[in-house]
Order: structure tokens, then C-alpha cells, then sequence
């Protein structure tokens, strides 16, 4: 027998042990890149009517953060809450959860929104990771028993859509969830119809520019959307009243507002962002202008505890677009006071107080006493000495100098009661 046939049958095994080896791994490379240039955006999976809609960057980042925030103790030490309490307590103590391995495989964005009947969808972008998941429906077939280790979880190949089903917990009170992969993205519903809906095309109910907006990279823990109709009077602490109700009013929000939350033991931030318009000119105007960052902020004393600043334009422009939605009985005041101070310090309003101001004010509590510290900048310093010296060269302004600020003794101006009156119907007492 010549060497060329002893070849033979050596050159058909290594051939045969290629393929068997060689054609999985070609399958899996080819799973991967597919799923790795195949991406799908999970806010096209998110169907319309939603009343809550949040996305995390990071379901890893988000994870390893809020887990060991001192407030997640204190918000769950009710007795209302035990079961949430000891289910976070066994997160906590899972050592896969610190691991490098759990950063890896959780380091996936996540889009959930809620909808008013209670139901909840929520997608996962799982990239790469996705090529698993397109073979997990020949595992009851491949690995029968490999499904049977999660209790509640099954496949369901003559459901439409054809799904996994996980029911976990006792029959009695056992919530249902519904789940297939769309894509390189995975999608779970707490209902049939909503699973279908969120697998229909055309049925996002984020748009384009939201969507981009969700996407924008950023470095906040949790960034979700909300109606600024409805977060706005919350952030401003309840229901708007007067004045502050009629500004909204002449306001038309554009769009949904894009909120960014950020957690740490040590400080919460929160950043907002929206469209507006308005058919008030005025209004318009102002909402129109470029934003900066305030110059006042670099001049807050390290004493500050706390600070509410407003750099949207001068005073005398901010009371143009404020008097109309204020009242009768603000515009009353101002001019009460207006013919009030003529009269006293041959200075209006406008000489007074308004032609000096510059475009920012607000008001900062200091660690180092109760009473807040009013602050506005300073546009005009020759006109600001002038209205000064007539001002405290009368009787009817006084000067109080027991206030304190940090090392600094800071007089304190006590209006007469004109100018109080008018100063309280704008928010300042």
C-alpha cells in the first residue's frame, strides 16, 4: 500500500473533525456579527400610551449604584416594604453580582415603560449577546432537562407570537411574564397583547427625536421621560396657583421632557430637558434666548446649603412677560409703588430698582443662619449707588446690620411697606 493511500482515510478524518468543529464556530462568529451589526434601537419596541417611560444606560452601572445608596435603606425600611427589603438584601449578598462577569453580561441598556392598567413592557439591548439567546428555542430539543432548572420558565412554539413564558412563584396570585427576542434586543411584557403590540412594526410610541434624545450619551444613573405639564408643577412643589399657573398656560410643551437622574450617597441631580413655544410675544422672546451658565453661580460662599437661581433675562424684561399672568393686583401693586417712590425718592420703579439689576437674582440658605440671603448681579454700579444713596438718605428705608454671612456682616435693607406690598405679590418675602 502506497503512502498516498495511507493518507486517505487520515485526510477524511481531519476533514470530518473540521467540519464538526469548524461549522459551530463558523455558526457562532456568524451570530455574533449579526447581532453585533444588527443592532435595534428599544425604544422602537416601546408601543404607544405609555404614562411612565424610563431607560438606563447601563442595567450593570445601575445595579452597582442604587444597591448600596444609603437612601435605598432608609426608602425601604418600612414595614410596608419587607418583602422589597429582603429581596434587595439577597441581591446584595450575591457575590456573582460583584464580579467582573456580571459587569459584562449586565452591561446592556434597558428601555421599560409603564401604561395605565398596570401592564409594563421592557426591552433589553443585548448586542452580542443576543447569539445565545437565537438559539435558546432548540434547547428543549437539544437539552430538555436544561429548561427544567428554571422553575416557571417555558417555550411556547404554537403561541403567536411563539414565546417564552416565565411564571414565577405559587399558583395562587403567580404574575405571568411573556418574552421573545426581537432582533438583537430582547422584549418582556406583563401581557400577551402587550408583548404583540411591542413586536408590531410601526407601533413605537417614542419618536424620532426622543428616541436620539434617549440615545444622547451622558453619564446619568437613570434617564426617563415625562409630561412637563405634569413635572413641572411637581418640581416646583405642588400645584402652580395665580401668577405661576397663568405662565404655564401661555406655554405649549413641544415635546415630552427627556429628565436625567443621577444617584450618589452625597447628592441627587437632576437635569431637565424639553421643547417649549408660545404665541406671547414676550413670552416668546424670552424663551427664546441662548442659555449660559450664570456668572453668580462662581460667586455662591461656601457657606451655601442650599440655592435657587433664575438667569432668564433682566428684571425689567421678566416683569414685561410676569404682570400679565400675575394680576390686577400685582400690576396695581407696581404701580402703587412706582407713583409711591417717585414721590419719595424722585426715582420710579424703574430708577429705583430695575435699571441697575442685572440678568440674574435668587436666594441661597447659609449653614451659618436660618434666614435666607437674597443676591441679584449688577448691570449698572453708577446707577445702583445713585438709587442707593437716595434710598437710605430718606426715612422711609432703614438698614439692618445684625446679619451674618459666614465672617461677613451683610446689611440687610427694610423696605417700606409699598415697596414690601409689591414685592410679595411677586414671591419675595
Amino acid at each position: 500500500m502506497s503512502n498516498i493511500e495511507r493518507r486517505k482515510p487520515l485526510r477524511v478524518i481531519a476533514w470530518v473533525l473540521a467540519l464538526i468543529v469548524g461549522l459551530p464556530v463558523a455558526a457562532a462568529v456568524t451570530l455574533v456579527l449579526l447581532s453585533i451589526l444588527w443592532r435595534s434601537d428599544p425604544a422602537a419596541r416601546i408601543p404607544a400610551g405609555f404614562s411612565v417611560y424610563a431607560s438606563v444606560r447601563s442595567a450593570g452601572d445601575f445595579i452597582d449604584e442604587a444597591l448600596d445608596l444609603k437612601a435605598v435603606d432608609a426608602l425601604l425600611s418600612a414595614p410596608e416594604v419587607g418583602a422589597v427589603r429582603g429581596l434587595v438584601r439577597s441581591i446584595r449578598s450575591q457575590p456573582f453580582i460583584r464580579s467582573a462577569a456580571f459587569s459584562r453580561l449586565a452591561d446592556v441598556r434597558v428601555d421599560a415603560a409603564m401604561y395605565d392598567d398596570g401592564g409594563f413592557v421592557a426591552v433589553v439591548s443585548l448586542g452580542y449577546r443576543s447569539a445565545a439567546l437565537r438559539l435558546l428555542p432548540l434547547a428543549p430539543r437539544l437539552a430538555p432537562g436544561l429548561m427544567a432548572r428554571v422553575e416557571g420558565l417555558s417555550w411556547v412554539p404554537d403561541a403567536v407570537p411563539p414565546r417564552f413564558e416565565y411564571s414565577p412563584g405559587s399558583d395562587q396570585g403567580r404574575m405571568t411574564l411573556y418574552a421573545k427576542r426581537s432582533g438583537s434586543l430582547l422584549v418582556v411584557a406583563s401581557s400577551e397583547e402587550l408583548l404583540r403590540a411591542a413586536l408590531k412594526p410601526g407601533n413605537a410610541g417614542v419618536g424620532a427625536e426622543l428616541a436620539a434624545a434617549l440615545r444622547r450619551p451622558g453619564d446619568s444613573s437613570l434617564r426617563f421621560l415625562a409630561d412637563p405639564a405634569v413635572l413641572v408643577p411637581m418640581l416646583s412643589g405642588g400645584p402652580e396657583t395665580g401668577g405661576a399657573r397663568a405662565a404655564l398656560a401661555k406655554i405649549d410643551f413641544t415635546s415630552l421632557a427627556v429628565v436625567d437622574l443621577k444617584l450618589a450617597d452625597d447628592r441627587i441631580s437632576l437635569s431637565v430637558d424639553f421643547g417649549v413655544s408660545s404665541s406671547d410675544q414676550a413670552l416668546a422672546s424670552l424663551l427664546g434666548r441662548r442659555s449660559t451658565t450664570p456668572s453668580l453661580l462662581s460667586r455662591l460662599p461656601e457657606s451655601a446649603a442650599y440655592f435657587s437661581l433664575l438667569s432668564a433675562g433682566k428684571p425689567a424684561a421678566l416683569w414685561k412677560v410676569a404682570e400679565p399672568a400675575l394680576g390686577p393686583a400685582a400690576s396695581s401693586a407696581y404701580a402703587f409703588a412706582d407713583d409711591t417712590a417717585a414721590k419719595a425718592f424722585g426715582l420710579g420703579m424703574d430708577g429705583l430698582l430695575l435699571s441697575w439689576m442685572g440678568d440674574g437674582f435668587g436666594l441661597y440658605g447659609s449653614s451659618l443662619g436660618p434666614d435666607p440671603v437674597f443676591f441679584v448681579a449688577i448691570a449698572d454700579e453708577k446707577a445702583r449707588r445713585a438709587s442707593f444713596e437716595k434710598a437710605f438718605g430718606s426715612l422711609l428705608v432703614g438698614r439692618d446690620i445684625s446679619v451674618l454671612v459666614g465672617d461677613t456682616r451683610v446689611p440687610r435693607i427694610v423696605f417700606p411697606k409699598f415697596l414690601r406690598a409689591f414685592l410679595e405679590t411677586v414671591g419675595v418675602r
